[in-house]
């Protein structure tokens, strides 16, 4: 059986969030490099044997994978740079930069694959990453949060990607 306040704020969500009417949050997240790893790592397929997300000040992150296949390949480190934040509600995008080139020859040949099984809410273009969120969102069942975000940005720090989040609900 579920708690009682568990049952009360899926009533609330499928009301949205009426008996709140009005309500304002600025929240600052936090949210550590185990974590976010954790999330994208269930999205991925078998392809992908190990993935780690680190956070870097200024506003870069270290993506650490290793495929499945062929075993010989070596751990890929890919440097990356928040290049362009989401704009709510219209686009609901984190755009991502390359930043080591390095990489981009590392992931010819038989590292290619690892491009093609992204998930959906990802999408390689170059050296640009661009991450849904609305989709990413749907992947948990939980798109309709975005109705209630005015404003999402995303810096890091140290171990952590951190979101400043502005929420109303109407």
């Amino acid at each position: 059986m579920k708690p009682w306040w568990h049952m009360l704020l899926a009533a609330q969500r499928a009301a949205k969030f009426d008996a709140f009417s009005g309500a304002t949050a600025a929240l600052v997240v936090p949210v550590s490099d185990r974590l976010i790893s954790d999330v994208v790592s269930r999205q991925l397929p078998d392809a992908i044997r190990e993935l780690d997300i680190q956070a870097q000040s200024e506003n870069r992150l270290t993506v650490a994978l290793r495929l499945r296949k062929p075993a010989w390949l070596p751990r890929f480190n890919i440097k990356l740079g928040i290049d362009r934040q989401p704009r709510l509600p219209d686009a609901p995008i984190l755009v991502l930069r390359l930043l080591s080139h390095g990489a981009l020859a590392a992931l010819a040949g038989p590292a290619a694959k690892f491009l093609t099984v992204v998930p959906p809410w990802i999408e390689i273009d170059g050296d640009l990453v661009r991450v849904d969120l609305a989709e990413l969102l749907r992947e948990y069942e939980a798109a309709d949060a975005l109705a209630y975000i005015r404003r999402l940005n995303v810096t890091t720090e140290e171990g952590s990607l951190v979101l400043a989040v502005d929420a109303r609900i109407p």
